[in-house]
């Protein structure tokens, strides 16, 4: 089992996806019998920027090469 990122290879191949082998804890949150779901709950003094956290996600957790969210709609995944 592998996962693709986007790291460039020194020659500049852009936009190429080297596939990586996943780590034992990875397979195990991958496999489709293990139903995780990791639920995160923040509290903070002040109010979120919507549009200023989403930028946050955009520049740093999704742009990580082992982010993955998965969506479920009428029993077929779709990776979003």
């Amino acid at each position: 089992m592998k996962i693709k990122t986007g790291r460039q290879e020194p020659a500049g191949n852009k936009g190429e996806h080297d596939d990586e082998p996943l780590t034992p804890t990875a397979r195990l949150f991958t496999a489709p019998e293990f139903n995780c779901y990791i639920t995160a709950v923040i509290g903070l003094k002040s109010k979120i920027k919507r549009d200023v956290f989403i930028e946050g996600l955009e520049q740093t957790l999704l742009k990580h090469p082992r982010f993955s969210s998965i969506l479920v709609r009428n029993n077929m995944y779709m990776s979003i």
